[in-house]
């Protein structure tokens, strides 16, 4: 392998892009809780999925459409739990 320029400009990229992500996993955690941050993960691997059909044409099957939509309700009902009550106006 040629350690060229561009070779050492993507690895320190990547090693840049893990860096920021490890922070942010320790800034979530910090904030909110290991529960919070895994519910964070799976909206997260929801994104990619959904991200396959519309950038790239994938098609989609009805177990990735299924479990995409369950784990997306799952994060709704967990952000619904969590929010505090809202105040009623008068």
């Amino acid at each position: 392998f040629d350690w060229t320029s561009l070779a050492y400009v993507v690895v320190f990229g990547s090693a840049s892009l893990a860096f920021l992500v490890n922070l942010s996993i320790f800034l979530v955690i910090g904030k909110t809780d290991p529960l919070a941050y895994n519910v964070l993960g799976h909206a997260k691997l929801c994104m990619i999925l959904m991200s396959g059909p519309m950038l790239f044409g994938e098609p989609v099957t009805l177990k990735v459409a299924l479990g995409t939509a369950l784990a997306l309700a799952g994060i709704f009902w967990y952000t619904y739990l969590r929010l505090p009550p809202r105040a009623k106006s008068t």
